[in-house]
């Protein structure tokens, strides 16, 4: 491996570069990929395996009359005729080879992998099958199934193969089946909608975005930067992340965050506009004013970024995702029946006779602990500022740490539900007692971070640290994508916050991996965010709607209230009814439309003399002559698309004056502007004095969730019936 080493590192090298081909409709990452300082165009592909290599050449039949010697194993083969069509279609007449790298051949580790044209047509053939079988799933032909069962042999390596699952979802009972035949069917239409996107909506981006939207016109997508300039003088090539200011005023509002996943390019190198190398990476952090990426993929030499000007950063699409939301309708099936009939509302929970409960909880005691006597669900509906987190999720956690030894999962929907969580437990000392799972580049709170620990402490450590911590944190999607968290802990209990925005494919294989789980949510604010229109998702299966899933759009939090409720199973849920966050006169519309008029205001509610007075100063301004806590404005529609330059003018106005007179106090959590559409919260953010766009925050409905500001502007820029249409599509 040593001489091996030596030869590579004779080239410049990329490590886990990333490509992708409209051309093919593939996308890859490989290994290595050596190149040449004379020759742009050589190109060659080194894969890496650890397992063990045939130790002779062998005869592989790749059609009906033709066959190839090898002496590597024929997915090996497969994955770099692959890559080799990723390179070949981003770079017109590229040279080099592609080679297997076995690690565990001493004699000949590198084994060339001869591209052939042959070769590359069973691969297409292979891709275009596969998609086949996916596209007749979207469409609920789920006979493919059993046609691809016929040709699919049981493996003997102890894991379960897709003939398992498959025979698992035949054996089902007819609702079972039902059900996960249409999340199936659900669950590939919306990764369909993801790669090639839903253009009514020309705000919402896809992984097609980047072939399909012309540079110029990506600067209305709000997952999208564009005109970025590389500092190289802030970037650190050694740790891998690029710093870049942010040149374009629009790029200055977006919809990015702290650890989003993300794809970098320039458009100076793209020889095939349909076929090019992708940067990938998350962010690292992020400003206004610049954005900092951690790169995945390793240069031995920096000329790349020596163009400083005109780079574009864009959302990435993951599509282990997609896989995972498999898994997990998958491992559901492997639940006993019994259980089943639990999760799907079939069956009642029970209260469990516990005594002695002290949760000291100042309020909300009574269904604290109600949830800890119920067994093995409860459902919390936790209206706008009730305290679902500060209060009652802490409450739980208190109790079941110190009262009990069980092992506790604790996930979200978003990272910022997880950091509150984490705040709460360090604030009652439990540092020591929690693992957080995802991406370290997520969060500020890194140091109980999985992947920080990874790097901090030694191996023994880290195993005793795993085996030892009560509570695992993550969001829903993170414990998805590290199923091997399962293998190593057996949890007692889910405490699963943000509920009521997780469909049942993101939380069925957890589920199905604990003995008791309660759902804290609120099905009347945020739903689960869904590609598809709501007709496209409503069930027509009887079974389905015998036992309440009407819609495969809703949450499951909503499907099991529901259940709940019809069945009367009252002692099952409890309604958090003390807010703590709105002055009455805002929660009072609230209340009476969405919440029939059980919230009440804490009296111990803390009242902020200084809004008060910025209020008296924004009413004068206006010339209102109701004191009301709640104003609308009726402007003029203007031609422009998705903005209002009038809305605009207005609420940069009020905020500056404000300043002007007020900025003793003012701070972050004063002020916050709501608005749809990307452009519109650019346009606001231009017009706001510089010292204001650090501490106003200006952002979608979605971003906002769950934050608190004492004076909220909600800007609806429409000035088409489209548009209302495309925003309010569950309308």
């Amino acid at each position: 491996m040593k001489k091996v080493a030596e030869i590579i590192t004779k080239y410049p090298f990329q490590i886990e570069p990333a490509f992708f081909s409209a051309d093919y409709g593939i996308n890859g990452r490989m290994d290595i990929l050596l190149e040449s300082k004379t020759d742009p165009k050589w190109k060659t592909i080194v894969e890496l395996k650890s397992g063990t290599p045939p130790t002779n050449h062998f005869n592989v039949s790749i059609s009906s009359n033709q066959s190839i010697s090898t002496a590597m194993w024929i997915s090996h083969y497969a994955q770099t005729i692959g890559y080799n069509l990723l390179l070949d279609s981003a770079i017109p007449e590229r040279k080099g080879s592609s080679m297997i790298l076995y690690s565990k051949d001493s004699i000949k580790p590198l084994r060339e992998a001869i591209n052939t044209i042959n070769l590359q047509r069973e691969f297409i053939k292979t891709r275009n099958w596969i998609f086949l079988l996916e596209s007749q799933l979207a469409r609920g032909k789920f006979q493919i199934l059993e046609t691809l069962n016929k040709y699919l042999q049981k493996e003997n390596n102890g894991y379960f193969s897709i003939k398992n699952y498959i025979d698992l979802l035949h054996n089902s009972n007819d609702e079972i089946k039902t059900l996960i035949q249409e999340y199936i069917k659900f669950t590939i239409n919306e990764n369909i909608l993801a790669k090639i996107g839903e253009f009514q909506n020309y705000n919402r981006s896809s992984q097609s975005s980047i072939w399909n939207i012309a540079f110029e016109d990506k600067n209305e997508l709000d997952t999208t930067l564009v005109n970025l300039k590389i500092n190289l003088e802030k970037s650190n090539f050694e740790k891998d992340y690029l710093y870049f200011d942010i040149i374009d005023q629009l790029s200055s509002v977006t919809s990015l965050r702290k650890g989003d996943p993300v794809i970098v390019y320039h458009p100076m190198f793209i020889q095939n506009p349909y076929s090019f190398q992708l940067l990938k990476g998350a962010i690292k952090d992020i400003e206004p004013n610049f954005v900092v990426v951690t790169l995945r993929n390793k240069f031995s030499e920096q000329e790349i970024f020596n163009q400083t000007d005109g780079w574009i950063i864009e959302q990435d699409y993951i599509e282990t995702t997609t896989r995972s939301l498999f898994y997990s309708l998958f491992n559901f099936l492997l639940v006993d029946p019994n259980k089943m009939d639990i999760i799907i509302g079939k069956k009642a929970p029970e209260l469990l006779n516990i005594s002695n409960i002290e949760t000291k909880s100042e309020i909300y005691t009574d269904i604290i602990n109600m949830a800890i006597r119920s067994y093995p669900y409860f459902l919390v509906i936790g209206p706008p500022g009730t305290g679902k987190t500060r209060i009652v999720v802490r409450g739980l956690l208190k109790y079941y740490l110190f009262n009990t030894n069980q092992k506790i999962l604790v996930c979200t929907y978003t990272n910022r539900a997880v950091d509150e969580i984490v705040e709460v437990l360090k604030n009652e000392n439990c540092q020591n007692f929690f693992i957080r799972i995802g991406n370290k580049e997520a969060s500020e709170h890194t140091e109980n971070m999985l992947s920080h620990l990874t790097e901090q402490i030694s191996k023994t450590e880290l195993e005793h640290k795993i085996l030892n911590s009560r509570v695992y944190l993550g969001t829903a999607y993170s414990f998805l994508t590290n199923p091997e968290i399962f293998e190593l802990n057996k949890f007692d209990l889910a405490i699963i916050d943000e509920a009521s925005q997780l469909l049942f494919p993101h939380i069925a294989g957890i589920l199905a991996q604990v003995e008791k789980f309660i759902l804290i949510g609120d099905e009347k604010q945020l739903p689960a965010v869904v590609l598809q229109n709501f007709n496209q998702t409503e069930t027509k299966n009887p079974l389905l709607k015998a036992i309440g899933y009407d819609n495969l759009a809703i949450s499951y939090f909503e499907f099991l209230l529901n259940r709940i409720r019809q069945n009367g199973w009252t002692n099952s849920i409890g309604i958090l009814d003390l807010q703590s966050r709105m002055h009455p006169e805002v929660l009072s519309p609230i209340n009476s439309f969405f919440y029939e008029g059980v919230i009440k205001t804490n009296p111990k509610r803390n009242s902020n003399v200084g809004v008060a007075e910025l209020i008296s100063f924004i009413q004068k301004k206006l010339n209102l002559s109701t004191n009301s806590r709640i104003v609308f404005i009726d402007l003029p529609c203007e031609k422009r698309r998705k903005s209002n330059k009038m809305q605009a003018n207005l609420i940069a106005n009020i905020i500056n004056e404000c300043f002007d007179k007020y900025n003793k106090i003012i701070n972050q959590h004063t002020f916050g502007v709501i608005s749809p559409y990307r452009i519109q919260n650019a346009e606001i953010y231009s017009l706001i004095y510089p010292e204001m766009r650090k501490i106003v925050t200006i952002d979608t409905i979605e971003r906002f969730q769950g934050s608190e500001r004492e004076i909220i502007f909600l800007s609806l820029p429409f000035n088409r019936v489209s548009e209302i249409k495309n925003v309010f599509q569950y309308g």
